[in-house]
């Protein structure tokens, strides 16, 4: 890290003891707390974030609204260890926890990070990085999530929750934006009491803007994005122990030039100026349907039953110009690709009794998923009209998987408290791979086809310890554990499978809240075994790179994260989170390639985001916000194999807000501003077929704009 940085965190940590000493100082004196109560779900039921002993990061309704929250990329960057693909390559979207991410465009992958929205768990990052609003918290848990969320969830999990509809009266509410390069967006709901039992809700959001890159060749700008959702949702409650609620949700997202900036290996300077220069107009479409059925039953003495039950499905196309370059030299299709998928869940939690608490349940999931893909030469190769494909493919991905349950805290004594969790998982793939391409250009010809059946346990204990009303200090083990995969691309025959993957993880943490300041820090060892991992190869006779799939010996990962806020006066409000990740392949050799002693994909080491907030308040009919956010991103690379092409340099990111808000909470307008200093680096890396080279999909550029929104 430059040497700067590091004073700047040694600083920001003094103000962190200096805030913590402030506090307990102050605490006898104040009577009220400044800082907002944060409830969270990490443990499947409310709780204050202070009194969780977990590892995350969440934002209530509150700081979405005062960050400006409308999609993933907007609040990434605030978490401690935590990346993510971002912008609009919507194939494209990874997330990246404590150094471990999948191959989000392969339907045979399941994601380590699993992305659960309402309780319903989102069988792929494809359908996750759209539209953001009327939620009522985010949440990122650190670290296995295995026993009470299951789902491969082997580096974490990440929680949406929406608001509920509400009986208490009429509500209409809504949001436009507008800004550089044509940004639109507008998103609204209403909110209709049906009687004292039941409420409807209905909102809906439309997002356009153009893109930031120039195509040259084609005279147009690229990567514009056109996007609209619908939500609703239907509250019943029949008497005052049932309560249900029906959900349901649509997208569409158009994306006009998904087009990467091409370096060729001559020349690895080339392309950091946001012109690409493609021939063919890549376009990406993606259709997402969900459905979902909340059963909460209260059994009248504190135990309630809820039942989950979820449907989804998602269908998506991509065309693109792989040889990224002005000549007609190759052109590629992914598509249509569809994901059917199904859920049901039943736990029942027990009230929290004077020595323990616990929830059990069982959990079912099936998923079944396809796709074709194509290639075609284009006419530099073939000195006449493009040849028609030399590549046809089509795979297909079967899921069924069962799991069972239980989560125990049981307190030993006022202070210290034990937590054993177990879940059994049953899962079984079915994965399908054809592949018929011109032997010439040496991909071969493949027929695949394979099943696997895993059973494993996850299992958590814990000892977490409350000195006084302040602190909580915990200590942990957990296993995770990711299910087999299959590469379901244009592939090698010995790329096909990857066996499961499995994690140790050792954590010890420490949070404190006091009035004006709230304070988390935590230190964690991974000890990754057989982590899955993709790689692109050229075949032994020469020809065109094809993906390869298959399993790293082991991967160790180590770290702390480290998080406060504070409110040194009223109005007044400092946000620190801090991570450091050392994470390395310790066995990685595949045929006549080493890779042990390199640092996974995606893996910076130092990512720090700093906040400041002032509210003015004292004027006669409205308040002013000022908030300024700091990101800072050590440097990371775009694949396992630490390609120097594919690497990012370190980042510094500055955003600003200024919001005029009424008084009574029925209007706000906000100005904004970001990427001040016009930082130009990379969100991803893309290798081009035909050409030696990389391809770089830029993040957003400085850009500026408002926010009108409403709430009435």
């Amino acid at each position: 890290m430059h040497p700067g940085r590091s004073v700047i965190l040694a600083a920001l940590a003094g103000s962190a003891i200096a805030a913590l000493g402030g506090a307990t100082g102050a605490h006898a004196q104040a009577s009220e707390p400044i800082l907002e109560e944060i409830i969270v779900y990490g443990e499947r039921r409310a709780r204050q974030e202070s009194e969780t002993p977990i590892s995350l990061t969440a934002f209530s309704e509150k700081d979405i609204n005062d960050r400006g929250i409308d999609r993933f990329e907007d609040f990434v960057r605030a978490i401690p260890n935590f990346t993510m693909t971002a912008g609009v390559a919507l194939r494209q979207t990874r997330i990246n926890i404590r150094g471990v991410a999948t191959d989000p465009a392969n339907i045979g992958l399941d994601p380590s990070v699993p992305v659960y929205v309402d309780g319903i768990a989102q069988g792929r990052h494809l359908v996750v990085n759209s539209a953001l609003y009327d939620l009522e918290s985010i949440e990122v848990l650190r670290g296995p999530q295995g026993t009470l969320f299951g789902r491969n969830s082997i580096a974490g999990a990440v929680l949406l929750r929406t608001r509920r509809p509400s009986t208490e009266g009429f509500e209409t509410s809504g949001k436009l934006t507008f800004g550089e390069e044509s940004l639109y967006q507008v998103s609204g709901l209403v909110n209709i009491p049906l009687g004292a039992n039941a409420a409807f809700k209905v909102g809906a959001a439309k997002r356009e803007h153009d893109g930031f890159d120039f195509n040259q060749t084609l005279d147009k700008e690229v990567n514009n994005l056109d996007s609209t959702s619908v939500r609703a949702q239907l509250l019943l409650t029949p008497n005052e122990n049932l309560e249900m609620i029906a959900r349901f949700e649509w997208s569409d997202d158009e994306i006009d030039g998904n087009s990467p900036d091409f370096a060729p290996v001559w020349d690895s300077s080339a392309g950091f100026d946001r012109i690409v220069e493609q021939n063919f107009d890549d376009f990406t479409d993606r259709e997402t349907k969900a459905g979902s059925l909340e059963i909460n039953y209260d059994f009248g003495n504190g135990y309630t039953l809820t039942s989950l039950t979820g449907l989804q499905s998602y269908d998506s196309s991509n065309w693109r110009d792989i040889d990224m370059t002005p000549l007609d030299i190759l052109q590629t299709t992914s598509g249509p690709d569809s994901q059917d998928q199904f859920s049901q869940e039943l736990r029942i939690a027990s009230p929290v009794m004077e020595r323990f608490d616990w929830i059990a349940g069982v959990y079912y999931f099936e998923q079944e998923a396809d796709t074709t893909f194509t290639a075609s030469i284009g006419s530099l190769l073939t000195g006449g009209p493009p040849t028609p494909f030399f590549l046809v493919g089509l795979g297909e991905s079967k899921t069924e998987a069962w799991s069972a349950y239980g989560h125990l805290n049981y307190r030993l004594s006022e202070q210290l408290t034990a937590t054993l969790g177990l879940r059994y998982t049953s899962e079984d793939k079915d994965g399908l791979l054809d592949q018929s391409p011109v032997p010439s250009f040496g991909i071969p010809e493949a027929y695949l086809q394979d099943s696997a059946s895993d059973n494993e346990p996850s299992v958590i204990a814990r000892l977490s310890y409350r000195p006084n009303d302040n602190w909580l200090v915990y200590g942990s083990f957990s296993t995770g554990y990711k299910a087999s995969g299959y590469n379901i691309q244009p592939s090698a025959p010995e790329g096909f499978k990857a066996d499961p993957e499995f994690l140790d993880s050792w954590e010890i943490g420490a949070k404190a809240e006091y009035n004006n300041v709230r304070f988390s820090a935590s230190a964690f060892i991974n000890d990754y075994t057989d982590l899955q991992v993709s790689r692109f190869e050229s075949p032994p006779g020469g020809g065109l790179p094809v993906q390869i799939f298959g399993n790293a010996g082991k991967m160790d990962a180590s770290g702390v994260e480290l998080q406060l806020t504070w409110a040194p006066v009223e109005n007044l409000s400092l946000g620190l989170a801090y991570g450091y990740l050392n994470a390395e392949y310790k066995e990685f050799s595949v045929a006549t390639q080493d890779w042990t002693g390199n640092v996974p994909q995606r893996s910076p080491e130092n990512t720090l985001a700093a906040n400041a907030q002032y509210v003015i308040t004292n004027l006669a009919a409205v308040d002013i916000r000022l908030r300024v956010d700091y990101f800072y991103k050590d440097e990371w690379f775009g694949t396992d194999t630490n390609d120097p092409m594919r690497h990012q340099p370190p980042v510094d990111l500055l955003n600003a807000r200024v919001a005029i808000e009424d008084k009574d909470g029925r209007w706000s307008l906000a100005f904004w501003g970001k990427n001040l200093t016009d930082e130009l680096h990379a969100s991803q890396f893309s290798p081009p077929l035909g050409v030696p080279g990389i391809g770089r999909l830029w993040a957003l550029p400085r850009h500026f704009g408002a926010d009108l929104t409403w709430n009435f």
